[in-house]
């Protein structure tokens, strides 16, 4: 997978498999970096298999380990130094149609 143009962020396979499934199978009821990055794979799932599909869908599951990363840092410092800066999350957009996109995401077969 690794090229002169990309290089995986999380070599470990039981990371990446718990990634993949959260980028594959979950789903948020606001849009975040995390849901944004779904949104991306619900737009590639149905190309073709091949390995542009295989490429984007393997930068997307690193891409997810990084968001979710940083998401915990963010807590972390929340939490620790009762940061009360910033909005709170209250300025991300509550989504719709919640139900049916975890049936979709969990009914896929990969």
């Amino acid at each position: 997978m690794e090229s002169k143009t990309y290089i995986l962020v999380e070599q470990g396979a039981k990371k990446r498999a718990k990634a993949r499934n959260s980028l594959i199978r979950q789903t948020n009821t606001v849009l975040g970096i995390c849901e944004q990055l779904r949104f991306i794979y619900d737009s590639i799932y149905t190309m073709p298999d091949g390995e542009l599909k295989d490429r984007i869908t393997e930068q997307l599951v690193d891409a997810i380990i990084m968001a979710k990363k940083m998401d915990d840092r963010l807590n972390y410092y929340f939490h620790t130094y009762v940061d009360k800066t910033g909005h709170n999350a209250s300025n991300l957009i509550r989504l719709q149609n919640n139900n049916w996109r975890i049936r979709m995401r969990r009914n896929r077969k990969i």
